[in-house]
Protein backbone atom coordinates (compact mmCIF):
# COMPACT_ATOMS: atom_id res chain seq x y z
CA UNK A 1 0.00 0.00 0.00
CA UNK A 2 3.05 2.27 -0.05
CA UNK A 3 2.43 3.72 -3.53
CA UNK A 4 -1.35 3.89 -3.20
CA UNK A 5 -1.01 5.69 0.12
CA UNK A 6 1.49 8.15 -1.34
CA UNK A 7 -0.77 8.91 -4.33
CA UNK A 8 -3.79 9.31 -2.03
CA UNK A 9 -1.80 11.64 0.24
CA UNK A 10 -0.68 13.77 -2.70
CA UNK A 11 -4.28 13.88 -3.97
CA UNK A 12 -5.47 15.08 -0.55
CA UNK A 13 -2.80 17.80 -0.53
CA UNK A 14 -3.86 18.94 -4.01
CA UNK A 15 -7.50 19.14 -2.91
CA UNK A 16 -6.58 21.30 0.10
CA UNK A 17 -4.82 24.00 -1.91
CA UNK A 18 -6.74 25.94 -4.59
CA UNK A 19 -3.46 26.83 -6.30
CA UNK A 20 -2.86 23.14 -6.95
CA UNK A 21 -6.46 22.05 -7.50
CA UNK A 22 -7.02 24.49 -10.37
CA UNK A 23 -4.11 22.87 -12.24
CA UNK A 24 -5.92 20.10 -14.12
CA UNK A 25 -2.68 18.53 -15.37
CA UNK A 26 -1.62 17.77 -11.80
CA UNK A 27 -5.03 16.27 -11.03
CA UNK A 28 -5.01 14.22 -14.26
CA UNK A 29 -1.51 12.91 -13.56
CA UNK A 30 -2.55 11.89 -10.05
CA UNK A 31 -5.57 10.02 -11.42
CA UNK A 32 -3.30 8.15 -13.86
CA UNK A 33 -0.88 7.31 -11.05
CA UNK A 34 -3.73 6.14 -8.82
CA UNK A 35 -4.99 3.79 -11.53
CA UNK A 36 -1.58 2.12 -11.72
CA UNK A 37 -0.65 2.25 -8.04
CA UNK A 38 -2.19 -1.11 -7.09
CA UNK A 39 -0.30 -2.85 -9.88
CA UNK A 40 2.88 -1.07 -8.84
CA UNK A 41 2.45 -2.43 -5.31
CA UNK A 42 2.73 -5.93 -6.76
CA UNK A 43 5.63 -5.09 -9.07
CA UNK A 44 7.51 -3.00 -6.50
CA UNK A 45 7.03 -5.53 -3.70
CA UNK A 46 6.64 -8.93 -5.38
CA UNK A 47 5.25 -11.77 -3.31
CA UNK A 48 5.47 -14.31 -6.14
CA UNK A 49 8.97 -14.10 -7.60
CA UNK A 50 8.22 -16.73 -10.31
CA UNK A 51 5.39 -14.59 -11.64
CA UNK A 52 7.62 -11.54 -11.61
CA UNK A 53 10.52 -13.30 -13.35
CA UNK A 54 8.32 -14.12 -16.34
CA UNK A 55 7.38 -10.48 -16.83
CA UNK A 56 10.47 -8.90 -15.31
CA UNK A 57 11.53 -6.57 -18.12
CA UNK A 58 8.08 -5.19 -18.91
CA UNK A 59 7.22 -4.85 -15.23
CA UNK A 60 10.48 -3.10 -14.41
CA UNK A 61 10.02 -0.66 -17.29
CA UNK A 62 6.45 0.09 -16.26
CA UNK A 63 7.48 0.49 -12.64
CA UNK A 64 10.27 2.91 -13.59
CA UNK A 65 7.81 5.06 -15.56
CA UNK A 66 5.34 5.00 -12.65
CA UNK A 67 7.99 5.83 -10.06
CA UNK A 68 9.38 8.66 -12.20
CA UNK A 69 5.87 10.08 -12.63
CA UNK A 70 5.27 9.88 -8.89
CA UNK A 71 8.54 11.66 -8.12
CA UNK A 72 7.86 14.37 -10.72
CA UNK A 73 4.37 15.15 -9.48
CA UNK A 74 5.63 15.27 -5.90
CA UNK A 75 8.22 17.88 -6.96
CA UNK A 76 5.64 19.84 -8.98
CA UNK A 77 3.34 20.00 -5.95
CA UNK A 78 6.25 21.04 -3.75
CA UNK A 79 7.27 23.79 -6.21
CA UNK A 80 3.75 25.20 -6.51
CA UNK A 81 3.32 25.26 -2.73
CA UNK A 82 6.78 26.76 -2.25
CA UNK A 83 5.99 29.55 -4.74
CA UNK A 84 2.65 30.23 -3.03
CA UNK A 85 4.21 30.42 0.40
CA UNK A 86 7.04 32.63 -0.87
CA UNK A 87 4.40 35.00 -2.24
CA UNK A 88 2.46 34.85 1.03
CA UNK A 89 5.58 35.62 3.04
CA UNK A 90 6.43 38.52 0.71
CA UNK A 91 2.91 39.91 1.18
CA UNK A 92 3.22 39.62 4.96
CA UNK A 93 6.56 41.44 4.91
CA UNK A 94 5.09 44.20 2.72
CA UNK A 95 2.10 44.51 5.04
CA UNK A 96 4.39 44.78 8.09
CA UNK A 97 6.56 47.36 6.34
CA UNK A 98 3.46 49.38 5.44
CA UNK A 99 2.28 49.28 9.07
CA UNK A 100 5.72 50.37 10.28
CA UNK A 101 5.74 53.21 7.74
CA UNK A 102 2.24 54.29 8.80
CA UNK A 103 3.36 54.17 12.43
CA UNK A 104 6.36 56.39 11.59
CA UNK A 105 4.03 58.88 9.90
CA UNK A 106 1.68 58.84 12.89
CA UNK A 107 4.62 59.25 15.25
CA UNK A 108 5.90 62.18 13.16
CA UNK A 109 2.47 63.82 13.21
CA UNK A 110 2.28 63.32 16.98
CA UNK A 111 5.73 64.88 17.44
CA UNK A 112 4.76 67.85 15.26
CA UNK A 113 1.53 68.24 17.23
CA UNK A 114 3.46 68.22 20.51
CA UNK A 115 5.89 70.84 19.20
CA UNK A 116 2.97 73.03 18.07
CA UNK A 117 1.30 72.63 21.45
CA UNK A 118 4.55 73.49 23.23
CA UNK A 119 4.93 76.63 21.09
CA UNK A 120 1.34 77.69 21.77
CA UNK A 121 1.77 77.16 25.51
CA UNK A 122 5.03 79.12 25.46
CA UNK A 123 3.47 81.97 23.45
CA UNK A 124 0.39 82.10 25.67
CA UNK A 125 2.62 82.15 28.77
CA UNK A 126 4.59 85.07 27.33
CA UNK A 127 1.35 86.88 26.49
CA UNK A 128 0.04 86.37 30.04
CA UNK A 129 3.26 87.64 31.59
CA UNK A 130 3.24 90.68 29.30
CA UNK A 131 -0.40 91.43 30.15
CA UNK A 132 0.56 91.53 33.80
CA UNK A 133 3.25 94.08 33.01
CA UNK A 134 6.08 91.73 33.88
CA UNK A 135 9.02 90.89 31.70
CA UNK A 136 9.43 87.26 30.55
CA UNK A 137 12.17 85.21 32.21
CA UNK A 138 15.47 85.07 30.39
Amino acid sequence: MKYTTKVNTLTAIVELFPELYKDTTIRDRLVALRINSDLMEIIGNPKNSRLLSSIQDAATARFMVFNDGLNRIEMDIYNVLNDCYSLTIARQIAKSAKKAFEFEITLGQFKTGLEDLKSKIFLSSEAEISSLGLSPPI
